[in-house]
């Protein structure tokens, strides 16, 4: 799109770009390249970046990446930090606006491996790569293989494979998100062996004014959430909702909290199940035994654990998946 190789006219990139970051742009997205690819790409000069994402296949034909080394990138893959990569598949993504906050799932055949151009679909047909012309559409199975997203009220983390979750950190109108533990232990890499960093998104719904439109926001009698909502995205590779095992903090109101509650510690971190109802975050998690603690998170709490610190008005969980969190007070616990 700079008239030339990824090398052309930086001024014309760095204009671009700059112009994207200032005027709050997160994705661009684009195709023709038929591979789903999402990177963040820097400019030039090194003084604005914007995530890019690439658009799944919708043909019969799909790309192999080019060696790193390849002459035609003219040395510029040191700009491009990768995310997340499916090749020789066909798929799309839906994008959700809901207010400040975007949410991308991307879908994708699950069988994948197909062949390209004249031996599509799978090399073995034998008119495929004998009769142009004759390719035989398969069928699809259309799976959800990745969510991602960003919200105008929150952040964004980047986080390489072995580092710590620790720096994700947010706070909005009184409450507070914060991760205590937890590394990214992936190992994923794409066709070209990078590893493939992580790009943790925070954001917030005002849960004031959803209580006044959205009835919904109160499950029932046994729970009434004492925070606002707190939206956490982009930790689990592609193909999976399954994460890293992290420990969530969320800092509560006590104003929206009974006593009893608080004296007995009836409270917790909360999600949102199959139903849309609120349950106990540990409900949720991949595996693990819930089990409760009256006091502060300790180091080496295993998957499940979950507990509410009264000295710093916090609840938190080991959990080992991403989605929409908020503190709650319960009138019993299971």
């Amino acid at each position: 799109m700079f008239s030339g190789y990824t090398n052309a006219n930086p001024d014309w990139q760095n204009a671009f770009f700059a112009s994207l970051q200032n005027n709050g742009v997160k994705y661009y997205m684009s195709g023709h390249d038929h591979i789903h690819q999402r990177s963040i790409i820097t400019s030039p000069d090194g003084k604005s970046q914007v995530e890019e994402i690439i658009s799944a296949s919708n043909s019969s034909k799909f790309y192999t990446p080019k060696a790193l080394n390849n002459a035609n990138w003219f040395g510029q893959k040191s700009r491009e930090l990768s995310i997340s990569q499916e090749r020789y598949t066909v798929g799309y993504s839906i994008y959700t606006v809901d207010g400040p906050c975007v949410t991308v799932d991307y879908y994708s055949d699950n069988r994948g491996n197909w062949s390209s151009d004249d031996c599509y679909p799978d090399g073995t047909t034998p008119q495929s790569c004998s009769t142009p012309g004759s390719h035989i559409t398969p069928t699809f199975n259309f799976v959800k293989k990745e969510t991602w997203g960003y919200c105008n009220n929150g952040k964004e983390f980047l986080v390489p494979q072995t580092a710590a979750y620790t720096t994700v950190e947010d706070s909005f109108e009184g409450t507070t998100a914060k991760i205590l533990d937890g590394t990214n232990k992936s190992t994923a890499v794409d066709y070209t062996l990078r590893p493939l960093t992580k790009t943790v998104d925070t954001g917030w719904i005002d849960v004031a004014r959803r209580y006044d439109k959205n009835s919904d926001y109160e499950w029932n009698h046994d729970l009434v959430l004492a925070s606002n909502i707190f939206l956490l995205r982009g930790m689990a590779d592609l193909g999976t909702e399954q994460t890293d095992t992290y420990v969530l903090s969320l800092s509560y109101d006590y104003h929206r909290l009974l006593p009893i509650q608080l004296g007995k510690g009836l409270l917790g971190l909360v999600t949102k199940d199959k139903n849309d109802h609120w349950v106990n975050a540990v409900d949720k998690n991949y595996g693990g035994t819930n089990k409760f603690v009256f006091g502060p998170y300790k180091s080496g709490y295993e998957l499940g654990t979950y507990g509410v610190d009264l000295k710093t008005g916090t609840v938190w969980a080991v959990v080992n998946y991403a989605g929409d969190f908020a503190a709650a007070g319960f009138n019993h616990r299971d």
